[in-house]
């Protein structure tokens, strides 16, 4: 049996616990204390393994069994993310430090089971706190702004960002760890319960953060196609996400700007957010003709299209293992020749894309290994075939997550960062435990 590997509630599975339940929490502290927390989980699972390193690798080779062909992909992934940062010294310590995510990974591959046995209470307590402290900050923010306009002197005063201050991921923040919420949980008539999904949904809305609103409406649209057990209770969380979205767009003139009006008069405008250069008289002539172009040459002209543009140039360059982890920022600029036009809004710090991110940063190769041990993932996590009955609610729940996370056709945060790499890897960490676990 799988959990003979660990010994029931053992000393080093208390302090992967404590700190796992702390994690929900150490993202709204910051970053430093995120990648802390990692370090510390992979320094004590590297103590168990350690201890008894033969009889451990024995056991860890008859856990593996099942899911040997998705770790593999994942192993040759990391290596090759260090291979193709290897001509530039930023990419190459980069890609050596996002090692720590693997070992997050197989941390909570190893030790997930038993957590989600014995401290599933705990985490879902730290969760539900975490998220009444950063909702309560949405509001009050969102009343005190109401008041005093740009109280908080931020660039995009529409946007609510709570407790995460200039940190624009509240939204995010939400969408993640609410959805990882319903699915430990699962579903409750209680009152106080039913009260605080709709917080959260109305909290997600107030944030203003769009992709985050979606990325929620994707987890709730793929477990009412493929969660058969609890289809009737996401059709009502669906169906109250549409309904307080109106309420909210219909009633706030913020909202109703922020979530409807901005992104139509953006795609026919894009310089609407950057009215500074509208002054400009060859931007001038060219929001004309920009008025006259066909939807798609229009998207392609926005700060996202322009983003996606330079990544494919990069790729063009270096098809097989790109330019090198977090290299975009670096290289961005010296594909303004390309197009003129790209010089307003095509750098960044990434290309706001995870499949653009890795084709131009890791090459084709590294995007193959990605699509395909995550396809692997999610067909085995859908399955009876491999999921324990008890488990199927809760793994289907965590890969509509990821899907969220990861779906290519929205914008996304750059899976080389913190914020954004580690709920992913927590996330697929989980997953992989329960594929593991299910034919033991």
């Amino acid at each position: 049996m799988y959990i003979d590997y660990f010994k029931k509630k053992n000393y080093f599975l208390n302090i992967f616990s404590f700190l796992f339940i702390l994690f929900p929490v150490s993202i709204i502290i910051g970053n430093f204390f995120s990648n802390l927390i990692i370090l510390l989980i992979i320094f004590f699972l590297s103590i168990d393994f350690l201890k008894n390193k033969n009889e451990n690798l024995k056991k860890v080779l008859r856990v593996i069994k099942d899911s040997r062909i998705i770790l593999i992909f994942t192993f040759i992934f990391f290596i090759l993310l260090i291979i193709s940062s290897i001509e530039n010294t930023f990419s190459f310590f980069k890609s050596l430090s996002y090692l720590r995510f693997l070992f997050f990974f197989l941390a909570i591959y190893f030790y997930f089971p038993l957590f989600y046995k014995y401290y599933k209470s705990q985490f879902l307590k730290i969760i539900f706190i975490c998220l009444i402290l950063v909702n309560t900050s949405i509001i009050l923010e969102f009343l005190i702004s109401m008041k005093y306009q740009n109280f908080f002197n931020k660039a995009q005063p529409e946007r609510m960002s709570g407790i995460f201050f200039d940190e624009l991921i509240a939204g995010w923040y939400i969408s993640i760890f609410f959805s990882l919420f319903l699915a430990f949980k699962g579903f409750s008539k209680n009152f106080s319960l039913i009260f605080f999904y709709i917080l959260n949904i109305f909290c997600l809305i107030l944030t203003g953060e769009k992709t985050s609103l979606f990325s929620f409406i994707i987890i709730i649209i793929f477990n009412l196609f493929f969660n058969k057990l609890l289809r009737k209770w996401f059709l009502k969380i669906f169906s109250l996400t549409i309904i307080i979205f109106f309420l909210a767009v219909s009633t706030n003139n913020n909202i109703y700007k922020r979530l409807i009006d901005d992104p139509l008069k953006y795609i026919n405008d894009p310089f609407y957010w950057t009215p500074k250069l509208r002054g400009n008289d060859e931007i001038s002539f060219e929001k004309h003709e920009f008025e006259k172009k066909p939807m798609l040459k229009k998207l392609k002209q926005t700060a996202w299209g322009s983003h996606y543009s330079i990544a494919y140039y990069m790729f063009v360059d270096k098809p097989f293992f790109g330019h090198g982890v977090r290299s975009f920022r670096i290289e961005c600029s010296k594909y303004f020749y390309k197009d003129p036009k790209l010089q307003y809004f095509g750098c960044s710090t990434h290309p706001h894309n995870i499949f653009f991110e890795l084709l131009a940063e890791a090459g084709i190769l590294n995007l193959l290994l990605f699509s395909t041990f995550n396809l692997l993932i999610f067909i085995k996590c859908t399955s009876k075939k491999y999921i324990n009955k008890k488990n199927i609610f809760f793994s289907i729940f965590v890969i509509s997550i990821i899907l969220s996370i990861i779906f290519p056709l929205k914008p996304t945060g750059s899976i080389f960062t913190t914020n954004y790499a580690s709920p992913y890897w927590m996330l697929l960490g989980m997953a992989l435990s329960l594929i593991k676990k299910s034919r033991n």
